[in-house]
């Protein structure tokens, strides 16, 4: 048996399983996007402590 091939337009992507509303009301689903946006604000914070730093930093050099 040969093997079908596959063009772009049948490979499934992650956006259309969600769009289909196939995994929309999964716990998973709820609890990765959960995780997502839990990441994205830890490294806000750090990003926004290594900014404070650096003012500070910056605002010692002045004050020399």
């Amino acid at each position: 048996m040969a093997m079908k091939i596959r063009s772009a337009k049948e490979i499934k992507t992650l956006s259309s399983v969600l769009c289909s509303g196939v995994h929309l009301n999964e716990r998973h689903v709820h609890e990765f996007k959960l995780g997502a946006l839990e990441l994205e604000r830890a490294r806000r914070a750090r990003e926004r402590q290594s900014a404070i730093r650096r003012i500070k930093d910056i605002d010692a050099r002045l004050a020399e």
